[in-house]
């Protein structure tokens, strides 16, 4: 006769013993009543699954960063306005205590690197060797040994948005691109590269207009700036015109009474341009911490000139 135990993962039916005793080859007789031990659920749970996706992927927010670009609210919109962006000095990375390798305002590392800061030499022409790291890195996928990329933006409303959708307290550094020491890969470039290869399956309409990816990681005296999101929205909440400029009702989709706007609705907000100008100045201030660099400064306000549409929004003094 069969111990119990041995039969704990068939059902306690008769017709389901007599089915797992004919498969064993077993000449099954119940002499007595068989306890069969109830199964409990695993630790490995798919909250726990999904805790260490975290731990293995650039997720940074349960949202892949890929999604923003083709959201239903404005996916043309938002590809309009990257392609009249200049070149910007500045990266924003958005992140919290689920994003992957080490991020804090004392610099941000790739979970391949997070536990030595030995990163091996890159140079720009070597990183189609990492493509599949990359495509895997943009996908949340899991990559063996963790990814070599951090996910960063150039776009100001692009980070704002992202950090809404994420998972847990959400801190913003502001980068200086200039002193990143290792590569920066703007999938926009890289994007043909990859779907040639066939490593894009799933994400088609990823494009990569805003995201760029630094191998490696970026250190302490590349940030200018780490403020908490939470912060920032406070800031903008006790200005007015702050609030007028960066429409945070839309930005960080809060749920009012009125109809939910989308964000190609913040072009059709009308400003009044001194009083906006007056804003720029604030939010300028507030985000670089009051960097000296006059180019830094004018790189910013030209990001939420463009990223807002303020130009259009300006409708003169009232």
């Amino acid at each position: 006769m069969v111990a119990a135990g041995n039969l704990h993962c068939y059902s306690d039916t008769l017709a389901a013993l007599r089915k797992a005793a004919v498969s064993l080859n077993i000449d099954l007789k119940l002499k007595t009543t068989i306890q069969i031990p109830t199964i409990q659920a695993s630790p490995s749970s798919s909250s726990r699954k999904r805790r260490y996706r975290h731990e293995i992927s650039d997720d940074d927010s349960w949202v892949p960063s890929n999604r923003y670009e083709h959201d239903e609210d404005g996916g043309d919109f938002e590809l309009r306005r990257r392609n009249s962006r200049p070149s910007s000095k500045l990266l924003f990375r958005v992140y919290s205590k689920y994003s992957h390798g080490i991020s804090s305002n004392q610099g941000h590392w790739a979970g391949a690197f997070a536990n030595s800061r030995l990163i091996p030499p890159l140079n720009e022409a070597e990183l189609p060797g990492l493509d599949e790291s990359l495509a895997s890195h943009l996908k949340s996928e899991e990559v063996p040994g963790g990814s070599p990329f951090i996910s960063t933006t150039d776009s100001f409303l692009w980070v704002l948005t992202k950090s809404a959708k994420m998972k847990g307290r959400t801190r913003i550094s502001v980068i200086d691109r200039t002193k990143v020491q290792y590569p920066i890969t703007h999938m926009a470039g890289a994007y043909r590269r990859l779907k040639d290869a066939g490593l894009l399956e799933g994400i088609e309409r990823y494009y990569g207009n805003f995201e760029f990816l630094v191998y490696g990681g970026v250190s302490e005296d590349a940030i200018i700036h780490d403020f908490s999101v939470h912060e920032f929205k406070n800031f903008v909440d006790d200005g007015f015109y702050r609030m007028q400029v960066v429409c945070p009702e839309i930005v960080f989709n809060r749920r009012g009474s009125t109809p939910k706007k989308k964000r190609k609705d913040i072009a059709d907000i009308n400003l009044s341009r001194n009083r906006s100008l007056v804003a720029i100045d604030q939010l300028s201030a507030f985000v670089l911490a009051n960097v000296a660099d006059k180019s830094l400064q004018d790189d910013f306000k030209q990001n939420l000139k463009l990223n807002w549409e303020l130009e259009k929004r300006c409708s003169g003094d009232v």
